[in-house]
Formats: C-alpha cells, structure tokens, sequence
C-alpha cells in the first residue's frame, strides 16, 4: 500500500510527471535489478509497446539498441549500457515488431537522496528525420558534383572532338575527287591532327573511367601528382570558370591506393 502524499508533495509529483510528459526524448527508468519501473510517452512510441507491456521487462529486452559496428541488438544490461555509453553516435533501436528507428542514446545512474545507486535511466534522442534529411543533402550534393563533372568531361572532350572533326572535313573534301593539289605534306599533318584529337579523347575517357572506378579495386603503387594530373584532366575545365586553379606538383613518394581513389578523394 502506498504511502499517502501531502498536497505539496502531491502537486511536486504531478510537476514532475507533467514535465518528463513533455520531453521531446524517451526515458525508460530501470530498478537496481534491470526491470522497467517507468517510462515517458515518447519512450513508448519508441520500443513500439504501452507502459502497461513495458513495467517490469528487462531493459534490454524493452529496449533493443544496435551498434552499426554490430549486427546483433543488445541482450544483457552490461551490452545496452556499453552502446549507450559508447561516444556520441547515432545506433538502431528496434522496436517491437522489427521498426528501426535511429537513435542518440544516454545512460545515467539513479540515485537516491543520500546518493546510493537505486537503478538506471536510459535516454532516447529520435534523429531519425535529422538522419534522413543528411542522407538527402548528402545525395543532392553528389547529384551536383556529378552534373559539374559531366559538364567538365563534355568540354574537355568537345575540343579534341572539334579538333578531329575540323581535320578530318579537310581530309575529305580534299580528298573527295582523287585530283587534290593539297601537297601530300599537308594531308599528312592533318591526319597527325586528327590522331592527335582522338588520342586526347581516349585520354580523356581513360581518365573517367579511373575517376569513377570502385575502390574495391586492387590496390597498386600510385603516384600523387599523376593522380592529380589525370583528375584535372577531368574536371579542370569546370573548375576554372569558377576559380583559378595553381598547382605546384613537386616529387613524392608512392602510396599504395586502388586505380581512381585517389582522384575521387
């Protein structure tokens, strides 16, 4: 039987019930034992189960965090208090049923007045939406930089292309009738031209390709500067409408890196 409150004692707990009500974070209180004693509304919507179905189930079981660095949820008190100790970071909480949400969590000691430890408190921050948003900004960004570099790519291919077509008109309209008085010298250096312009666009394309090529790749001595050369080669175009670009390659050792990773840093 519970001890009867005064109406100041009343009125305190009500405060206090009304206040931890409000949090916008879910709170799960835990005795000395690891059993649910008390949790928030928010706390509620979180592990996906009523404070009816909550009281008096382990923590562990009402709260089920996953560490991204780990697969398995936590099972025992001593695994929830690690994650939840562990450097700010979000994880997953799974609640019943399976939904995941991702979570900042806390965990803080219950004490009494004289300072004696009466249990656990567990603190759920939802940054699922803030989570989401990052996700999309993150997205939007490469969707930005990749039309950036398709516009690099489309210019530094369209000269050499020019380059190619500009000679190759030339070789055929002098060509065309079999009685050119073009001297032979001349076609010949307009073919050079034009073997010229289509090497720069195999360059070109070969650089792409190491540009956008998975890192998952072998990993193969590179050189630094060369690395660098062959991205500019790629995105320089672009680059140097918007701002002016110095570059001062002096010799550096070799580093060990997959073909392409280097430029995608």
């Amino acid at each position: 039987m519970g001890v009867p409150l005064d109406g100041s004692a009343a009125r305190s707990l009500r405060t206090l019930e009304a206040i931890v009500g409000s949090l916008g974070d879910g709170l799960i209180a835990a005795d000395t034992s690891g059993a649910v004693i008390e949790l928030n509304a928010v706390a509620e919507r979180l592990v996906g189960r009523p404070r009816s179905a909550a009281l008096g189930r382990p923590l562990p079981e009402v709260a089920r965090l996953r560490d991204e660095a780990c697969l398995c949820p936590t099972r025992t008190r001593e695994q929830l208090r690690a994650v939840a100790e562990a450097p700010e970071r979000p994880v997953l909480l799974v609640a019943e049923g399976g939904a995941e949400r991702w979570v900042y969590p806390g965990w803080t000691a219950l004490r009494d007045a004289a300072g004696n430890g009466v249990g656990d408190l567990l603190l759920l921050r939802d940054v699922s939406e803030i989570r989401r948003a990052r996700q999309q900004l993150l997205v939007s960004d490469r969707l930005s930089a990749l039309a950036c570099l398709a516009a690099g790519v489309a210019h530094e291919i369209n000269n050499p292309l020019s380059y190619v077509h500009s000679n190759l008109t030339f070789l055929v309209e002098a060509l065309a009738d079999g009685s050119s008085t073009v001297p032979r010298g001349e076609l010949a250096q307009a073919a050079r031209e034009a073997l010229e312009g289509a090497g720069r666009v195999r360059d070109r394309v070969a650089d792409l390709g190491r540009l956008c090529r998975s890192s998952a790749g072998a990993r193969e001595p590179d050189d630094l500067g060369q690395a660098v050369t062959r991205t500019l080669a790629v995105c320089g175009g672009e680059l140097q409408r918007k701002a002016r670009l110095t570059t001062d390659l002096r010799p550096a050792p070799l580093v060990l890196a997959a073909d392409g990773e280097l430029g995608q840093v």
